[in-house]
């Protein structure tokens, strides 16, 4: 009877430790599970609603690339907006240019004349 009963015991004890390990890694795949979907729901998290948000009244909402859309009407607005604040910069710099000019032209005069007059007097002192 004893040497029936080791056989049993080890059948049992086998049995055990397989369940357990079968049970221990359908554990890890549920908690891998778990884990997956917590890291895809917060990648959902952090990435955000494309629109920022907005609704439908602001332009910038779920249609806002679409080329008749508010988002296109103010994009087109602003591009208007710098190339008219480009075109008065350009006006007002060539309206100072002849200011400048004269007085870069008055500066160099000066700085030539004041040359000019130390070179005299190094030249009146040979």
């Amino acid at each position: 009877m004893p040497a029936f009963a080791i056989p049993l015991g080890l059948k049992v004890g086998t049995t055990l430790l397989g369940a357990g390990i079968l049970g221990n890694e359908l554990k890890k795949a549920g908690q891998r599970r778990e884990i997956d979907k917590i890291v895809r729901d917060s990648m959902r998290n952090q990435l955000g609603d494309p629109t920022g948000g907005f609704g439908y009244q602001t332009g910038f909402g779920p249609g806002m690339l679409l080329p008749t859309s508010g988002y296109q009407s103010i994009l087109q607005y602003q591009n208007q907006m710098g190339n008219q604040q480009r075109e008065n910069m350009i006006k007002n710099l060539l309206a100072i240019e002849p200011i400048t000019d004269r007085a870069k032209t008055r500066d160099f005069e000066r700085n030539m004349s004041a040359a000019s007059s130390v070179l005299n007097l190094v030249h009146s002192r040979d």
